[in-house]
């Protein structure tokens, strides 16, 4: 019985620790056929545990986790992903933009990334776009 524990104790971090790391190759390939819906499962994956945390500077409470979301993209792939701006697109709710950067081979791949987040709610992907 404990080591039944002790393996179980040692394997749950694994499998936590895998779910806010970026699919290379789904998200690539998502990027580079214009798949949202590739897309949108990896981001929504990795925000899941971005929840807002509302202040007198920031009412949405997203502004840090946007930096946090492009940081995890940031950690693997060899992509480079860049915030470019925090609740600068005026709709309702109001929408980030984060800028994807990587090489295929020699083919360079830009993109932005729409993701919106509001008070209460956690940050979804909402569009890509050129």
């Amino acid at each position: 019985m404990r080591k039944l524990v002790f393996i179980v104790v040692i394997i749950s971090p694994v499998f936590v620790g895998c779910q806010y790391e970026l699919n290379c190759a789904k998200f690539k390939n998502g990027i580079g056929n214009n798949d949202n819906e590739l897309v949108r499962n990896e981001i929504d994956r990795l925000c899941a545990d971005l929840y807002p945390n509302v202040t007198a500077s920031d009412p949405q409470g997203q502004q840090e986790n946007i930096v946090k979301l492009s940081n995890r993209i940031n950690e693997n792939c060899g992509i480079t992903s860049t915030v470019e701006c925090y609740n600068c697109i005026y709709t309702n709710p109001p929408q980030s933009e984060i800028r994807i950067d990587f090489l295929v081979d020699t083919v360079p791949f830009t993109k932005y990334l729409d993701i919106i987040g509001t008070s209460g709610h956690m940050l979804k992907f909402a569009d890509m776009h050129d």
